[in-house]
């Protein structure tokens, strides 16, 4: 038996967690912030996922920008994420 306790699923279940108490949670977006989330978004195709690890922001948080600041509307981006619920 190996010295881990978790399951694989549980591990990656804990990250995602982290994950999501992002450091910059709450923090104020700076000009420059936003510009490189559109850059990041709109000219180098980078997954929400990976645009929100990069910004230490969750998910929800990349998505709203994107929308508040025009980037991108809302459904296309709840669509791309979450799927068609």
């Amino acid at each position: 038996m190996s010295g881990n306790p978790f399951t694989e699923e549980e591990r990656k279940s804990k990250q995602n967690f982290q994950r999501s108490m992002s450091l910059r949670r709450g923090k104020p977006w700076s000009i420059n912030e936003c510009l490189q989330l559109q850059r990041e978004y709109e000219l180098l195709n980078m997954s929400i996922d990976n645009i929100a690890d990069k910004h230490g922001r969750t998910q929800t948080a990349i998505i709203y920008k994107l929308h508040q600041e025009g980037i991108c509307d809302f459904e296309t981006l709840y669509k791309e994420y979450w799927g068609n619920y």
